[in-house]
């Protein structure tokens, strides 16, 4: 970078960085020296993240720290930022899982009778009905 600053009256930058293999922003970044403001505002919020992560003992995820930040904070920020954030500072992720349905054991298995005994002809109408209840749960 400060062969391109000694050279820059001689050369263009534009040549000097593409001879380096360097990209013309980060020169004007190395030198520009100011902090973009979003870069401060991600630097507060990590500060409020931690705070935060330190005093529920260490249990929280994305979704509740983006919950409390828009609540009691007023950082209007997305859970996706929150989590960016969260990786960014190696804090673990809290994933809840759904719970998964489990069969009772007293409908495994279970064996009901036939009581059609597969003869659907009726002679009225609406006598005989018939669906297959396999797809629902029982509670």
């Amino acid at each position: 970078m400060n062969a391109i600053r000694s050279l820059r009256f001689e050369h263009s930058i534009t040549k000097l960085c593409h001879v380096l293999n360097i990209n013309r922003s980060s020169y004007y970044k190395c030198f520009d020296g100011k902090v973009a403001p979003k870069v401060l505002e991600n630097q507060k919020i990590r500060k409020i993240i931690f705070d935060i992560y330190y005093q529920v003992d260490f249990r929280i995820g994305s979704t509740k720290m983006t919950h409390i930040l828009n609540s009691e904070y007023g950082y209007a920020i997305s859970p996706g930022c929150v989590y960016r954030l969260m990786k960014s500072m190696n804090l673990p992720q809290m994933i809840t899982l759904k719970p998964k349905f489990r069969y009772r054991k007293n409908f495994e298995n279970q064996q009901l009778p036939n009581i059609l005994a597969q003869q659907f002809f009726t002679e009225q109408p609406n006598h005989k009905w018939t669906s297959d209840m396999t797809f629902i749960k029982p509670y």
